[in-house]
């Protein structure tokens, strides 16, 4: 009996090869925790991204997780210095006290993308598993503080690069005969923002909670109470969608939130801006709102 192989799918033909880089919370405690993979493809191209997420980091480590999040960001520094000048990691040193080689392999996929995902499959739990643990849609207590994180970072940005608008953050307007104020992210007479931020790992409850902030921008809109800015942005932070860490189905279901939310808030004058940083969204208001 012959098989047709035909009917099996082809072997990927993209070769390469994969780092899984560890740290120990606490030195000489034999911990650890892979935060960072690095792939590099036959064509010499490679990648290094952080394979455990900062809204995790944030969970774990609560008011802390900001020294580890800038560890991990020196280390990659490094990493990438590295591979600028040798094709693999065996002599490469880490900066920083804790942070090691944990495992490595060699692999074949359609890209570099792909190879990045088996190396986070494998070693990483803190990563796309994380994602696809199921949850209590009703809790939304996490995505509400990384909301609150993300819009303190924005005003801290954008404070640095121009304090003078420094006293426009966090304004209360009332807009209506009820003695109820509604907090905007930012608002002068010019220009006026709410910030929203998508977390991949709580993506419903941040969605609900970005429409909150389109439906308030609109009541500012409609008042007859307030001085109506000429611009107003709902500006979201989203991750990228290449991010090998955020699985296909939650990549598909951003795209299709971000088609709907960007109808919602175009129906009323409002521009929807999607990010990848605070200091984009920053950047966006000081050109407008300046």
């Amino acid at each position: 009996m012959t098989f047709d192989i035909s009917l099996f799918p082809a072997k990927p033909t993209y070769a390469g090869k994969w780092w899984s880089v560890s740290f120990e919370p606490i030195i000489g405690s034999g911990e650890r925790i892979n935060a960072i993979i690095v792939a590099r493809g036959v064509d010499g191209r490679y990648e290094i991204i952080q394979s455990i997420r900062d809204e995790v980091l944030d969970s774990i480590y609560g008011t802390k997780s900001e020294a580890i999040k800038a560890m991990v960001s020196w280390v990659k520094d490094s990493l990438n210095s590295h591979l600028n000048s040798s094709v693999n990691l065996e002599h490469w040193a880490s900066p920083i006290s804790g942070f090691a080689i944990s495992k490595h392999a060699e692999a074949l996929d359609d890209s570099l993308s792909g190879i990045l995902r088996q190396a986070v499959r494998l070693t990483a739990s803190l990563g796309t598993l994380t994602l696809e643990a199921d949850r209590s849609e009703d809790d939304d207590r996490s995505s509400q503080k990384q909301s609150e994180q993300w819009s303190t970072r924005i005003s801290d940005e954008a404070r640095r690069l121009n304090p003078k608008i420094s006293d426009y953050f966090g304004t209360r307007v009332q807009l209506s005969s009820a003695h109820l104020q509604t907090r905007f992210g930012f608002y002068n007479d010019v220009y006026a923002s709410n910030f929203g931020l998508m977390v991949p790992s709580r993506l419903s409850a941040s969605i609900n909670s970005i429409k909150a902030k389109v439906y308030d921008l609109e009541s500012l809109s409609r008042s007859s109470m307030v001085l109506k800015p000429y611009v107003l942005d709902v500006i979201v932070g989203i991750p990228s969608y290449e991010d090998p860490t955020i699985p296909p189905k939650t990549v598909a279901s951003m795209r299709s939130y971000v088609n709907e939310l960007t109808e919602l808030a175009l129906k009323e004058d409002i521009n929807f801006i999607p990010v990848n940083s605070a200091l984009e969204a920053a950047q966006r208001i000081i050109k407008i709102a300046a």
